[in-house]
């Protein structure tokens, strides 16, 4: 029953610890600044066949939660490893 227990709170852990991260690298990062406005309108033509201004900033909500995603998936992964280095 506790090693039940307790594999439950690592899952739980690690899933809080994901959702921490990639809430802290959505609020960070802003592609926005790096992507131009043509490159946006370009991806939203060819996304969409038309660019207007409700599908025009659609490559930066793509671009800033795919970054987000792997930005917290390596700090995940790094920080896991050195808590178990550090453990054992």
């Amino acid at each position: 029953m506790a090693k039940c227990v307790r594999n439950l709170c690592l899952i739980l852990f690690k899933i809080v610890l994901f959702v921490i991260l990639f809430c802290f690298f959505a609020s960070v990062i802003d592609t926005s600044g790096v992507i131009s406005y043509e490159v946006s309108s370009a991806f939203a033509a060819w996304l969409y066949g038309i660019s207007t201004q409700e599908n025009v900033d659609d490559l930066w909500f793509f671009s800033d939660v795919l970054l987000s995603l792997v930005c917290a998936l390596i700090s995940c992964m790094i920080i896991l490893t050195v808590l178990r280095k550090k453990i054992n």
